[in-house]
């Protein structure tokens, strides 16, 4: 079985969610069944979609670091909430998207944001619009720094992508 939409991809009406490849014609049974094991609803949540939590939080920073609000003070404290969760997102390793049965052959295909998405999910959008702000951009680039000498050495450059361009914002408007 191959689910199709990744969690918290939005699901268009009578869309597939899932292909399944078997010798024998798949049956209403075994399709009801597939239906009832996944869980569709009207909206994300971050119980069951890790990368819209991350949104969440960086749409706050984002939000706290417009001319209108401007509450740097709280994209600062939403920089060192979303490092601790790259951290912890690194530590855990990347999530099995084939699942195998006992006898070894596959049976479920699941999709799943890589850490460098949930990481560009977390900071692209704030590192981009922080990058005026010298003080902000320097603060996010040590923290993304900081950040990578506590992941797995596979995740590192990564997170040090995110880092690099900050800094080299906030040098050249100082």
């Amino acid at each position: 079985i191959d689910v199709a939409p990744t969690v918290g991809a939005f699901v268009l009406p009578r869309s597939p969610i899932a292909a399944v490849w078997s010798d024998e014609p798949v049956g209403d049974e075994i399709a009801n069944a597939i239906r009832r094991a996944l869980s569709l609803g009207s909206e994300r949540t971050m119980q069951s979609d890790v990368e819209f939590g991350l949104q969440q939080l960086a749409d706050i920073g984002l939000r706290a670091l417009s001319p209108g609000v401007n509450d740097p003070t709280t994209a600062v404290v939403i920089v060192d909430h979303l490092a601790a969760l790259v951290i912890q997102l690194a530590n855990r390793g990347e999530p099995d998207a084939v699942r195998e049965g006992d006898d070894g052959s596959v049976r479920l295909v699941l999709g799943a944001p890589s850490f460098e998405a949930l990481v560009t999910t977390a900071f692209e959008q704030i590192r981009h619009y922080g990058s005026d702000n010298p003080a902000f951009a320097r603060y996010l680039a040590s923290t993304l720094q900081r950040a990578a000498t506590l992941v797995p050495p596979a995740q590192r450059q990564t997170v040090l992508r995110f880092a690099a361009a900050p800094a080299e914002t906030a040098v050249s408007s100082a």
